[in-house]
């Protein structure tokens, strides 16, 4: 076909994928659908979202019931892509979310959950919240509602799985199960169009809060969002601040937490986390780009100025043990702090731990560090999950112990404080993280065993 004859043809493609796709709601270009009541911003937004689910067909509404949701082209309505998340700041998993596009290239990282939770307050998990303003629809988790039926044979067949879902209060599904079998679960009369309906003016509602049917988007105060909102000293003070009073302390023998702040000490810092890469490390899972951060050792060197470094394990995994610069060091120097524990390479989605024993040779290594150190050593533990260290509790040569989870980008400085008594701990451990072997067993008679209180005045 030749060039001329081609260029029509490509024409009308291309205004086909125009018409497809419209590029917002509620468009001024488009009047009449402009003046439909669910484009009329005074109304309120469960009315105009109840307008746009009764203009629906029943294969338009199971359409948008996944998390990339179809274009209803007749309606002026744009594919929409639910996939994005934020369980601990904006992360990089799901379909959403591209930060190597655009202008904005990282965003704040707040603590992984478990350890904000540790905080056990409530002001400042509120804080955390408001930056999210979230309050709208329920969500599967990816791929959740597929293995109700196919892998846990809950239900008899795929359209109980889809009535099941939507009938409990599920609007949404990450995933393609509720597009391929609702419309048959409708049709077997196992679910009402109604428990469609309410889904979807959930789901429309949060849309148009955000002003996406409110015409160009560009417009719109969302529109003008741009790199100063990400990544402001605001929010990088709370991701800080979240870390300080997440962080445990369990153990501090002899008060000898906090370290002195002397340019006369020497301190050696030993470990393979203590300056392994952030994402992996500090972050825990679901992260994206930081805004900046600081790994242990780069934090402390904010405190002491004669300080080296050697990991004494190749790596978390710590299967080969090289020890020996590791033990050299311990000797000369005034302090000793071991980082330790999990990463994602021990412990993450799909990724079971098969022992509750810090990964290969890292108890070893702790153990020899601190025989040989001059003072009792100070141990920090980076993990989500539980770790037995009853050996750290009680050898007389480790005096002090952190938990300081997955502390997010600012963890590093975080723990330095810590170690040098600029941030006073005072946080629990949570009921089901307890790290002490001997009363793991008596957490499910008494709760309150896991909720530990160490101060540096009183433990």
């Amino acid at each position: 076909m030749s060039m001329m004859k081609s260029l029509p043809l490509l024409l009308i493609l291309f205004a086909a994928a125009r018409a497809a796709t419209p590029p917002y709601s509620c468009s001024a270009a488009d009047p009449q659908i402009q003046h439909l009541p669910f484009c009329n911003r005074t109304l309120p937004t469960l009315s105009r979202a109840r307008d746009l689910v009764s203009r629906l067909t029943l294969d338009e509404k199971i359409a948008q019931l996944v998390n990339t949701a179809d274009a209803v082209p007749r309606l002026g309505v744009p594919a929409f892509q639910w996939w994005s998340e934020a369980l601990h700041g904006v992360a990089g998993a799901g379909k959403g979310i591209h930060f190597n596009r655009g202008r904005i290239k990282a965003a704040t990282s707040f603590p992984q959950v478990i350890l904000s939770a540790a905080s056990f307050d409530a002001y400042l998990w509120y804080r955390i919240g408001q930056q999210w303003r979230f309050n709208g629809y329920i969500t599967s988790d990816c791929d959740a509602v597929a293995i109700i039926y196919e892998s846990h044979k809950y239900t008899k067949t795929p359209e109980d799985a889809a009535a099941d879902v939507l009938k409990a209060g599920m609007d949404i599904d990450c995933g393609l199960y509720l597009k391929k079998h609702t419309k048959s679960a409708v049709q077997q009369k196992k679910l009402a169009t109604s428990d469609i309906d309410r889904a979807l003016r959930n789901l429309f509602a949060v849309r148009m809060r955000l002003g996406l049917f409110n015409g160009d988007p560009r417009n719109l105060p969302f529109g003008k969002i741009g790199p100063t909102e990400v990544c402001s000293q605001e929010h990088q003070n709370l991701a800080l601040e979240a870390a300080r009073h997440g962080i445990v302390l369990l153990k501090n023998d002899a008060k000898l937490l906090p370290l002195p702040k002397s340019n006369a000490i020497s301190l050696a810092v030993i470990g393979p986390q203590a300056n392994a890469d952030n994402a992996t490390t500090l972050q825990g899972n679901y992260y994206g780009p930081p805004c900046k951060s600081a790994t242990p050792l780069q934090a402390l060197k904010s405190y002491v100025k004669n300080i080296k470094y050697q990991t004494g394990c190749n790596d978390v995994a710590c299967g080969y043990l090289d020890a020996g610069p590791a033990l050299s060091l311990a000797k000369e120097v005034d302090y000793v702090v071991l980082v330790m524990g999990l990463d994602q390479g021990q412990e993450a989605e799909s990724r079971d731990r098969y022992s509750l024993l810090l990964p290969g040779n890292q108890q070893k290594l702790i153990i020899s560090v601190a025989d040989i150190a001059k003072k009792p050593v100070v141990l920090v533990l980076l993990s989500g999950g539980p770790v037995d260290i009853t050996f750290a509790k009680n050898h007389p040569k480790i005096g002090g112990i952190l938990w300081a989870g997955y502390p997010g980008e600012a963890g590093g400085t975080a723990i330095a404080e810590i170690i040098f008594g600029d941030h006073n701990p005072g946080s629990l451990l949570l009921t089901g993280h307890h790290v002490f072997s001997d009363e793991i067993l008596l957490l499910a008679a008494d709760t309150s065993i896991s909720q530990t209180l160490a101060t540096y005045t009183n433990q």
